[in-house]
Formats: C-alpha cells, structure tokens, sequence
C-alpha cells in the first residue's frame, strides 16, 4: 500500500507544482487604445425620430508589435486580449452638448479578416452627461489586437438632434492581454 501511496503524492506534487510554475510564467498587460468620433452633423438625419445610425467610423493602431516586443512575448505566446473598459468623452462642441440625443450606443470593431464583432454597449443612457462608460463583452479579440490597426464603429440610437454641428467624442478604451510561454 505505501508503494502505491508514495508515487501518487509525487505525482500530484509534481502536477500542482507544474500548474504552479505555469501561473508564474503568465504574462498580462494593458493596451489602451483611443480614437475620435464625430457626431452625424445635423443636416445628416433625415426621417423621424428615434432613428438608428452610425457616428464616423475610426481606424486605430494597434501597436502589437510593439507591445509584445515590450512584454518579451511574440503573437504565437498570446492566449486573449479581452476589452476591459470603454468610455465615450464629449471633447468639444457647444458648453451643453451632453449626450441627451441618443439613449443606446454600440461599438463595433472589425480587422482585416475578421468579421464586425459587438466590444461594448450602453442601453439607457443618462441625461446630462458629458463621459460615458460603457459594458464590454466578454469577446476574445486576440485576432484584432495582432492585426496592425482595428476599426471602430459607433452607433447610436438617436432620439434627438445633437446639441450641436461638430461635436467631437474621444474613444477610451483599454485591452487586457494575456499570454503564457507554457502553453
């Protein structure tokens, strides 16, 4: 029986010591990305309202290279890179130009061969706000991080004329990657 027993502890030992080693050799660091958006110009809504429509479309950079090369990692070693936080700024446009023209905002990312994928989201948008912070979803987005930009798509549910001809929104967001040499 101790000859049994002996060999299984080891070997248990060595299993919860190799998961272990693993969990120190994870690597995980932030990628924060921003673009700008305009808002549709007034004289872009036609029809009646609500009315759903895209703000301007951005592309982003996304620096992977760069950002593995810093992380002593290579695009092979990268297990996800999930959406973390995203936000929305009014940046300029007139002093009362909140957000109160639209009540649901989506955003989009696609890449070069990769289909549009839903990153973030708010329903139920407050009045009176001039930043905004959205849901993201729980979607790998590794593809998009390693291609060399993505592109952002805002779309809105516009209950309203904006505030104002030329309002600019910053887009914040910020990627969590994550990788392991073990795997």
């Amino acid at each position: 029986m101790k000859k049994i027993l002996v060999p299984a502890a080891l070997y248990m030992l060595l299993i919860v010591g190799c998961d272990k080693i693993k969990d120190l050799a994870a690597i995980s660091f932030d990628v924060p990305l921003t673009s700008q958006q305009l808002v549709p110009a007034r004289g872009a809504f036609t029809g009646t309202f609500p009315l759903t429509m895209d703000f301007s479309s951005s592309k982003v950079a996304t620096n992977s290279a760069q950002y593995l090369s810093n992380n002593n990692t290579s695009t092979n070693l990268i297990d996800s890179a999930v959406m973390t936080s995203l936000s929305l700024i009014k940046v300029n446009g007139d002093s009362n130009a909140h957000f109160n023209f639209v009540d649901t905002i989506r955003i989009f990312a696609s890449a070069t061969g990769q289909s549009e994928v839903l990153v973030a989201y708010r329903y139920g948008v407050p009045a009176n706000i001039d930043s905004l912070a959205l849901t993201c979803n729980d979607v790998n987005l590794k593809p998009y991080f390693l291609a060399d930009s993505v592109m952002l798509r805002v779309n809105g549910h516009f209950t309203a004329l904006p505030d104002s001809n030329s309002a600019l929104i910053r887009v914040r967001t910020s990627l969590k990657v994550h990788g392991n040499p073990l795997n």
